[in-house]
């Protein structure tokens, strides 16, 4: 009888379809409360529990059932505008289970308690809500004069492209395999390009593209001092640029890493170096020979000798490329080494691992004329004479440490009061007084004769 009943009833009929659809009640029960719950509760465990209450033209605190926001008015919009979203999810719930209960008839019971507790829990959030918006200045509120300006950044020609000029190399590999955008952004900028050292520059200070991209800390790398950057000077004019590999490991030999095509045409310098000199450290070192034949352990010559071994340095072979030395150049040429020199019978204690085999330590070296107006040069400049005056200033003051010990000294030997540093520089005042003023004197007595 129910059961013609029900079935007799119109398809649209609220109370039978909240009857025999119980799942769907529960679901829209669980949407009125607990998104609206653990934001609420997230809330209240990030925020302390003080508002702001205007009093006289300034700002006091009393307490409130709810948080006042702390953090930043950046952060605070987010959470109005998480809020908000919470707000419509649960509004439009009511509405749906307004919408498919039959709520006067005196099975609804717990539809009227449902629907009871989400209007509380609606007037709670916009309560909550109004509050956040009372912490954000109303200059700091984004509004339609702001979603104008973002928009005429977001219009702005190869944005993407203006910042991603910003990152560093490393950075730069990441963001390529982000997303098609960003891979079409490397492949149609000019500009990226050429930072990458995928596009040959012609003109401007010297640069290592990949300078400090690459670590000996993850199997063997190719790796580019910080200080190489943009060529570590060794005269006046003239820049060194070298790319240094090291094994990864002094105790086992690792595989040299494989890189893909379009890495392996970076190139090693902008503007392009079309020649560089290679050596092993186990034994092609220039001074290697002179150190052997004295019997005395080699070890890597300092950069800044370059110039003065440029003769010595021509007996070396080297790699040529009419477009520019690239990474591909210099991994093959030290895997071609570190094979070759493998079992190096000149190779020192030090560079031998358990095995027997040889850390070969490859080096290129490329020595640049630059301009003597290049900033990088200028920048060096300016370095070294803040250095020296600070060797100065140091060698001074270090000076007048030593003569006021041998004064403490002095006093100590002569049963005299030993006198503080400040009376010591008030007698070395005087005494360089005195003595100004007799040789004023003596040059006036020899003007006279």
């Amino acid at each position: 009888m129910n059961a013609n009943n029900n079935a007799a009833q119109p398809a649209n009929q609220p109370a039978n379809q909240a009857a025999n659809q119980p799942a769907n009640l529960n679901n829209i029960f669980n949407n009125l409360g607990v998104n609206f719950q653990s934001l609420v509760a997230s809330t209240l465990r990030q925020y302390p529990r003080r508002m702001p209450v205007q009093n006289q033209g300034s700002i006091a605190y009393r307490r409130s059932r709810f948080p006042f926001p702390s953090v930043t008015d950046l952060a605070n919009w987010a959470l109005a505008n998480a809020i908000k979203r919470e707000l419509v999810a649960l509004q439009t719930s009511v509405v749906v289970l307004r919408r498919t209960v039959d709520v006067d008839e005196e099975t609804s019971t717990q539809v009227h308690a449902s629907l009871k507790q989400a209007a509380e829990s609606i007037l709670k959030l916009e309560r909550l809500l109004q509050i956040i918006l009372d912490a954000i200045p109303i200059e700091a509120r984004p509004n339609a004069a702001s979603a104008v300006k973002a928009q005429k950044v977001f219009d702005v020609a190869e944005l993407l492209e203006k910042i991603l000029l910003n990152c560093e190399y490393h950075d730069f590999i990441s963001a390529m395999q982000v997303n098609r955008t960003f891979a079409q952004a490397f492949r149609r900028s000019a500009r990226i390009q050429q930072v990458m050292g995928l596009r040959a520059i012609t003109d401007g200070s010297p640069f290592s593209p990949v300078a400090n991209a690459f670590f000996v800390s993850r199997g063997c790398m190719i790796r580019l001092e910080d200080h190489h950057r943009y060529g570590h000077q060794v005269q006046d004019n003239e820049v060194v640029v070298s790319a240094i590999f090291n094994g990864s490991s002094p105790f086992e030999e690792h595989p040299l890493p494989r890189i893909s095509e379009r890495f392996r045409d970076t190139l090693v310098c902008q503007p392009p170096i079309k020649q560089m000199r290679v050596r092993a450290g186990c034994c092609e070192d220039p001074l290697f020979r002179r150190r052997n034949a004295n019997n005395l352990q080699p070890h890597p010559p300092s950069l800044t000798s370059l110039a003065d071994r440029d003769e010595e340095m021509q007996q070396l072979h080297s790699i040529d490329s009419e477009t520019g030395i690239t990474l591909g150049q210099v991994l093959d040429e030290t895997r071609r080494l570190r094979d070759e020199h493998r079992y190096c019978p000149d190779a020192y204690p030090g560079l031998h691992r358990d095995d027997g085999t040889v850390d070969v330590h490859v080096h290129f070296e490329a020595i640049l004329q630059l301009p003597r107006d290049d900033p990088v040069l200028l920048a060096n400049r300016r370095a070294k004479a803040s250095f020296d005056f600070e060797q100065k200033d140091f060698a001074a003051k270090d000076q007048k440490i030593q003569q006021y010990i041998a004064a403490k000294q002095s006093a100590r030997d002569n049963g005299e009061p030993i006198p503080t540093l400040q009376e010591f520089e008030a007698r070395s005042l005087v005494t360089n007084v005195e003595d100004h003023d007799d040789a004023e004197a003596s040059n006036d007595d020899q003007l006279e004769q």
